[in-house]
């Protein structure tokens, strides 16, 4: 689910989605696995926009990561924009907002934001 998340894949999220609803995954733990993975793009893509040279190493390094995961990071990171990522991380601040005001429950926190993924694609 975060991987689609990053990759703007928001048919892949919705499906995900279903399926971790269906097994009993706690929706909320869900949400923040997505922010974090979102805040993580968005401070590679900032690096990348300023010209830095990044490799999987050292984001390993960085975010305390296996090489895998931060190879996917990367190549996260340069398929999008920093607008694109920049607002996918605004509209979770408003999603937990309205989660911890008690205004919508994770999983149709979640749902939104995978719908949105789909409308900007």
């Amino acid at each position: 689910v975060v991987r689609a998340f990053a990759q703007g894949d928001g048919r892949a999220a919705l499906r995900l989605l279903a399926e971790y609803r269906r097994a009993g995954e706690d929706p909320r733990r869900l949400l923040f696995l997505v922010v974090r993975e979102l805040r993580h793009t968005l401070r590679v893509r900032d690096d990348l926009d300023r010209g830095e040279r990044l490799t999987a190493w050292s984001l390993a390094r960085e975010f305390h990561l296996p090489r895998a995961a931060a190879d996917t990071l990367l190549r996260s990171a340069r398929a999008t924009s920093t607008p694109a990522v920049r607002g996918m991380v605004d509209r979770c601040v408003v999603a937990y907002y309205h989660l911890n005001s008690g205004r919508a429950e994770a999983g149709e926190v979640l749902e939104q934001l995978a719908l949105h993924v789909l409308r900007a694609l």
